[in-house]
């Protein structure tokens, strides 16, 4: 079940003292960040904010004075821009959503993660979409000894793994984890600069950002 915590109860996670009022456009974005653990402001714009003059950047900004969100500038590959985001402030404030803050570190960069969250979007928000660090034992058996970045299921409940690349893999890579995941259907994303392109096929599905 989705949680909606009060304002209260978050700027009180948040150590806040500031006077804000939450707008539906705010806790849909915030529930969703709970699923993507970060969001960028393309999809912020787009999806949570679009009828907003200036976008979403004034107003999430406003959510990171008041303890709610950290905005963060994420480096892309060599070529692109870089990526201005938001995830949730802290833990406390995360998990008030059911969320939780992106495990970035030595494997794992905030431009993955991005990447890996932005899939959620890409496959239409389903409700049963699972990030790695929520994969629960049953999860794990699905996928043996290769885990996916993220598990969801489709609307005829087949079981999708689904894999980021940001932009590092060869194709000796790619061709292992999918040989890996053979018989399951597959979500890869990666930008459109990339080492090498993850080829699509039956099953295989490929979403360059």
């Amino acid at each position: 079940m989705d949680k909606n915590p009060r304002t209260g109860r978050l700027l009180e996670k948040a150590g806040s003292t500031l006077n804000i009022r939450l707008s539906q456009a705010d806790r849909a974005f915030l529930r969703d960040l709970s699923k993507a653990l970060i969001i960028d402001a393309q999809v912020a714009d787009s999806l949570h904010y679009a009828g907003r003059a200036a976008g979403a950047r004034r107003r999430l900004d406003k959510l990171v004075e008041a303890g709610i969100l950290q905005r963060i500038e994420i480096g892309a590959p060599k070529g692109m821009k870089k990526v201005t985001a938001w995830q949730f402030a802290n833990r406390s404030v995360a998990r008030a959503w059911g969320g939780d803050v992106p495990g970035v570190g030595t494997n794992r960069s905030h431009y993955h993660e991005l990447l890996a969250g932005r899939a959620y979007f890409e496959l239409g928000r389903p409700d049963d979409f699972k990030l790695a660090h929520q994969f629960t034992r049953d999860d794990q058996l699905l996928f043996g000894g290769t885990e996916p970045d993220a598990i969801a299921r489709n609307a005829r409940g087949e079981v999708i793994f689904v894999e980021a690349d940001s932009g590092h893999y060869t194709k000796t890579q790619i061709r292992q984890k999918q040989q890996a995941w053979e018989g399951v259907r597959q979500f890869w994303i990666q930008p459109r600069k990339a080492m090498a392109v993850v080829p699509v096929c039956d099953g295989i599905g490929v979403v360059r950002v």
